[in-house]
């Protein structure tokens, strides 16, 4: 049975969001999602922003359960669905919002969108010599294998019964995160160094490697190299790593229990992530 080839804008609705001005901007002030906020599969809601959106935005710039919130510039493509998260969420201009027709799973179209960045599927839409961006023509213009519903949802319910897996143990080590801040707290802040430790610095007791590789990414690469983008609430998250052919010494691979620290980005410096199990030829 052939798979229909269709344009998204054909069989979805799809607007970009708010410009952020602050001098031109009115109406009451709520949250918003920008590029930052938006990752493979997930939302960081962390320290939201808000600007002022009027009555009669609330329908074009606002998020329903089901819509997929897809980056515009930054890594063009990258998205998520969003689940009603957060009440009355918007979206600023870096963002496009995809609204699905009858006939098509918007968890399919989610997961299609993820094998074609990691494809490269989606770099023919990009503008941008430097930096890419995809418009919104360029969005409607997008090319997409449509099969059956029921195919579409057969696919989309293996794949998002993994998702769902994920996320639950997601929530349940960040759960015990914050006992262990709570802990941390009781233990060395409430009542300072218990009896009997002592403080050392960090070189003393631990191997600093050096600030990570400088890589050149193959999506054809055997190597998986992580980014501060895998780093999320103390764990580490691999659907975000690229791929790079070259060769490192073995030292610089991953191993169980290793303590990764973001030294760059908005947002994310300081971010500390925990290395559980073995991550073979990941750099």
């Amino acid at each position: 049975m052939s798979w229909e080839k269709v344009k998204l804008g054909d069989i979805t609705d799809s607007c970009l969001g708010k410009m952020l001005d602050q001098q031109k901007n009115r109406g009451e002030f709520q949250p918003y999602l920008a590029n930052v906020n938006v990752r493979w599969g997930a939302f960081d809601l962390d320290d939201l922003p808000q600007m002022r959106f009027e009555e009669n935005e609330q329908e074009r710039y606002g998020l329903r359960y089901g819509d997929l919130v897809v980056c515009e510039g930054g890594e063009p493509g990258r998205c998520a669905i969003w689940k009603g998260q957060v009440p009355n969420m918007k979206i600023q201009k870096a963002l496009h919002r995809v609204r699905v027709h009858d006939g098509l799973d918007y968890r399919y179209l989610y997961y299609w969108f993820l094998l074609a960045g990691r494809r490269g599927a989606l770099d023919q839409y990009f503008t941008g010599a430097t930096i890419k961006h995809m418009p919104g023509q360029k969005l409607k213009g997008v090319v997409i294998d449509k099969p059956s519903i029921e195919i579409q949802r057969r696919i989309a319910d293996i794949l998002s019964a993994y998702d769902n897996l994920i996320e639950n143990n997601q929530k349940q080590i960040k759960l015990l995160e914050e006992a262990a801040q709570r802990l941390y707290k009781e233990w060395f802040v409430r009542d300072n160094v218990p009896d009997g430790w002592e403080q050392r610095s960090l070189g003393d007791v631990a191997s600093i490697l050096r600030r990570g590789i400088s890589p050149k990414y193959d999506d054809n690469g055997k190597y998986l190299v992580i980014s501060q983008k895998c780093i999320r609430q103390s764990i580490m998250d691999i659907r975000e790593a690229r791929r790079e052919s070259k060769e490192y010494t073995p030292e610089l691979n991953l191993q169980d229990k290793d303590t990764v620290i973001c030294s760059t980005g908005t947002g994310t410096l300081g971010r500390v992530g925990q290395v559980f199990g073995a991550y073979p030829d990941t750099t």
